[in-house]
């Protein structure tokens, strides 16, 4: 994982083209007590600022983080981000560090499906085994 972070990291160095506003629509955990329905909105700028707010994994509390997406150029319909910053709103710790790898697939010229690997917050080593779905739509 740590090797397609970097590569993306390394090949990616500048940020979406365009405004983008989210949905989070839901995540896929690997453990059954966390809550799959995570909505909530973002948005991140042209030059790769991202914020957002969304009801997180642990059911009835709310996340909210600041961030910086790096994206690559757009190859057959997708586009390879990786998203890195800070989040709150969780147990583990009142403020976590966030680092996401996504895929981005273009349904429409101004909509995309956005499919995002992030860590399981309960162990220590950050093991990402949940997969997150959004929305999103382009200016």
């Amino acid at each position: 994982m740590k090797t397609l972070i970097t590569a993306l990291l390394l090949t990616c160095c500048t940020a979406a083209k365009s405004d983008v506003m989210g949905v989070h629509l839901f995540t896929a955990h690997s453990y059954s007590k966390y809550c799959n329905s995570t909505p909530g909105i973002y948005y991140s700028w042209d030059n790769g600022a991202t914020v957002g707010y969304f009801k997180n994994s642990e059911c009835e509390k709310n996340s909210a983080y600041a961030a910086w997406t790096f994206s690559t150029a757009e190859t057959h319909r997708a586009i390879f981000s990786v998203t890195t910053g800070v989040i709150t709103g969780y147990a583990k710790a009142p403020i976590l560090p966030l680092l996401v790898p996504s895929v981005s697939i273009m349904i429409t010229n101004s909509n995309r499906i956005r499919f995002s690997i992030v860590p399981d917050t309960v162990n220590s080593n950050l093991q990402y085994r949940n997969t997150h779905v959004s929305l999103e739509h382009t200016f």
